[in-house]
């Protein structure tokens, strides 16, 4: 309608992500390895534009993204026989895909004949799976202890985020205006 306006973007993805390691420093029966992973999602979103009147409209906003998985790669000591030794080893560790579902609800507008403009909004993200790098003491994989502590790509957790955020421009005179900023944050790890 002449108010209301409803938008809706999509994208589907279809990601094969592989690693092949030749390398002859690895024992005679691990020599070649080859991993692989396929990702396939949809991500989108959709909103709806209320317009209240000349100077107001509400918003909302639904949407989701998604980061693919992968392989980390690194050349580790590992720690044999009680730590009496050590071997060369490439350890390939997979980690899986990191997902986000964002809300957000605001409006925009201006006061004083148009002299103060308000932008306000809160928000709420649900964070799945979420790809840091996090540093292990032993391989990933095996379990079998490093000789000096390695970083990983890993899946470490969930979060919820919570916010607002009010922006604006105050115009004193046609050259003279000033400009503001307010937000607030609260994240958790679930």
């Amino acid at each position: 309608t002449d108010q209301l306006t409803a938008d809706f973007q999509a994208r589907y993805t279809d990601e094969k992500k592989s690693v092949a390691v030749t390398a002859p420093i690895l024992p005679v029966e691990t020599r070649y390895s080859k991993n692989s992973k396929h990702f396939k999602f949809f991500t989108g979103k959709a909103g709806l534009r209320y317009t209240l009147n000349d100077d107001w409209m509400i918003y909302s906003s639904l949407s989701n993204g998604v980061k693919a998985g992968g392989f980390d790669i690194e050349e580790v000591q590992v720690l044999i026989d009680g730590g009496a030794s050590s071997e060369d080893r490439i350890i390939i560790a997979p980690y899986d895909e990191e997902k986000i579902l964002a809300f957000e609800l605001g409006a925009k507008g201006s006061l004083a004949d148009g002299r103060v403009r308000l932008d306000l909004s809160i928000y709420r993200m649900n964070w799945d799976d979420i790809i840091i790098p996090q540093l292990f003491n032993e391989d990933p994989t095996t379990g079998d202890p490093l000789e000096q502590p390695e970083g990983f790509n890993t899946n470490a957790g969930d979060a919820t985020v919570n916010g607002f955020e009010v922006q604006g421009d105050i115009s004193f005179t046609d050259n003279w205006f000033s400009g503001f900023g307010v937000s607030y944050t609260d994240s958790t790890m679930d």
